[in-house]
């Protein structure tokens, strides 16, 4: 397992020593650039170390008892007269008994720097790199000087700015007496009482707890982020969109067909009703409504329908019946006859009345003592 460890240098944050820290074999050696973070492993450690110039610490103790929300909005009401800017142009977070304050736009572009490592990142304030919880203390590291308080907080400072940042702190804290790593001349002459030390290196950092130290990292769910941490070839992550997107369009598509098969089913429905009764305004529950259009339908006496009388087709003769139509409506019927002798045909037409049968239309042939035509006849039917 190594450490990666980024320590910009300017508050623009261009340019950063680049340290790799191997753990296994305690060494710690330097890297090129930020590109080389693809080369990582998941078991590998990233720090970053922010400018503590850019980030507002303060001293805030959190209420177990509420919220983060609350917790979040007291804080603020608490430094809302020393936050430059909007608010919500910042980022907010807490680690034990501190909160911090950074800008979005700075966290946005420390964070997009470090996305193509593949292990654990851990977003820290530089002045984090040599705290003491017993004592404050001054870390000189180049022309930057960093100051860590034994209260959590801290700041950095350049050299061409290191005095007048010291005589406004020895105006608030008349009794500062840190401890200094750093062979500078004017902390020597302001604190010569203080207790100092050899250079700062990172190697003792090294052996730090990380989960000990405030972390500003979030995960955000990003295609870059997914393209790196699982290293997705272009079939799987175009899969993965086309998934992703299924997952958002199919419900909504389905609730738009639902709703669409729920508005037809209402206006037909209510097409129905409107073609049963006119004074139908509105269908609230269809079959209780049917069911009183069909209560409020007066009872129409039934008329007793008589078949004719089919003997009289037998005594035709089926054989010489070629088609029989029957129009029960107006009680008549019409028939073909086909080759029948005429002497049963003159007998039968004489048998009519005694069965009920009245002959309207006689459309007949005679030849060869065979009759061929139509007959259309009256039935009884009271």
């Amino acid at each position: 397992m190594n450490t990666y460890l980024v320590h910009p240098n300017d508050t623009q944050l261009k340019s950063m020593d680049l340290y790799l820290y191997d753990n296994e074999n305690n060494k710690l050696n330097s890297f090129n650039d930020l590109n080389d973070l693809i080369e990582s492993s998941e078991s590998d450690n990233l720090i970053y170390l922010v400018p503590s110039s850019l980030v507002s610490s303060y001293k805030f103790v959190q209420n177990k008892e509420l919220s983060y929300q609350i917790n979040l909005a007291n804080f603020i009401a608490e430094i809302d007269t020393f936050i430059v800017g909007k608010v919500s142009d910042n980022e907010y977070f807490f680690h034990d008994e501190n909160g911090y304050v950074i800008d979005k736009l700075v966290f946005d572009t420390i964070y997009d720097s470090i996305t193509s490592f593949n292990g654990s990142i851990f977003i820290v304030p530089e002045h984090c790199i040599n705290f003491n919880e017993k004592n404050d203390v001054i870390t000189q590291l180049g022309e930057k000087f960093i100051f860590s308080y034994a209260d959590g907080t801290g700041f950095s400072t350049y050299k061409n700015s290191l005095e007048d940042y010291l005589d406004i702190l020895q105006n608030q804290k008349p009794d500062f007496s840190p401890d200094i790593f750093s062979e500078d001349s004017v902390l020597k002459d302001k604190f010569s009482k203080s207790n100092f030390f050899h250079d700062f290196t990172f190697a003792s950092f090294m052996s730090y707890d990380l989960k000990t130290l405030p972390n500003f990292y979030k995960f955000r769910l990003s295609y870059e982020v997914i393209k790196n941490k699982f290293n997705f070839s272009f079939l799987q992550t175009s899969l993965i969109t086309i998934s992703v997107l299924a997952i958002f369009f199919i419900p909504n598509y389905l609730i738009y067909k639902n709703n669409a098969d729920a508005s037809t089913y209402i206006e037909s429905t209510y097409s129905i009703f409107k073609s049963i009764n006119q004074d139908i305004k509105r269908v609230v529950r269809p079959r209780q409504q049917i069911d009183e259009i069909i209560d409020s339908i007066p009872p129409v006496a039934s008329k007793t329908i008589t078949m004719p009388n089919l003997n009289f087709i037998e005594k035709l003769g089926t054989s010489y019946v070629k088609e029989v139509s029957i129009n029960i409506k107006d009680s008549e019927s019409k028939m073909i006859i086909q080759n029948m002798p005429q002497l049963q045909y003159e007998v039968i037409k004489k048998m009519s009345p005694r069965l009920d049968i009245t002959i309207i239309d006689e459309s007949i042939t005679v030849n060869n003592g065979l009759v061929n035509g139509a007959l259309q006849i009256n039935y009884q039917n009271d």
